[in-house]
């Protein structure tokens, strides 16, 4: 009922995707909340169908088996060779470890909230914005059993998209996709379907 005025939209598609499978429990619709307020803030599929299509951008985060630590990149990049490159320069000079890339992430925003489960603990959001992605990352902290769940103080979403879609409204991009190196021979595979309409 709640997301009724929302169908077709880009917001109705993640919220749906957040859901999984299966219904949702009360507590679970309670804790989407936030990210459902946040979502009424994107564009729909027929106004991104307006907006000039942007070039493909590359994040990615790094770091070494024996480690709790990542690293992320801070900016956005041409190429997933250089969002690959930026995390392995960056966790080799802190850590001096033989430390690799994990993930390589496209036109998406990636956030970490931690909260406590009898002892601390971190969950992962993304969207398509950094403010969306830190209000999934809460909420699938506290969809995990988590209390206290909060995006982390002082660490900004990492976003590697070229416009933010709700302040550039001139501005549209494909389907977020990411690579695991090493797998797939290193292909490209998108996300699932609630991004697809970003395309067009």
């Amino acid at each position: 009922l709640l997301l009724s005025g929302c169908q077709g939209s880009l917001a109705y598609e993640l919220m749906q995707a957040a859901k999984g499978s299966g219904d949702p429990s009360g507590e679970q619709v309670q804790n989407m909340m936030p990210i459902v307020e946040e979502m009424k803030k994107l564009p729909s599929a027929a106004e991104l169908a307006t907006r000039e299509m942007r070039p493909r951008k590359w994040g990615a985060f790094s770091g070494f088996p024996e480690s709790k630590m990542m690293w992320v990149t801070d900016k956005a990049y041409d190429t997933p060779e250089a969002a690959s490159a930026d995390v392995i320069r960056q966790c080799r000079e802190e850590s001096g470890k033989d430390c690799k890339t994990y993930v390589i992430y496209s036109n998406l925003c990636f956030a970490v909230a931690q909260g406590n489960k009898g002892k601390p603990f971190t969950a992962y959001g993304y969207g398509p914005t950094g403010q969306l992605a830190k209000k999934m990352a809460a909420a699938n902290c506290k969809n995990q059993g988590g209390t206290n769940c909060e995006p982390v103080p002082g660490a900004p979403a990492s976003c590697a998209t070229p416009c933010n879609l709700i302040s550039d409204k001139s501005c549209r991009y494909e389907q977020p996709a990411y690579i695991f190196p090493g797998k797939n021979g290193n292909k490209m595979k998108t996300m699932p379907s609630f991004f697809g309409r970003m395309g067009g």
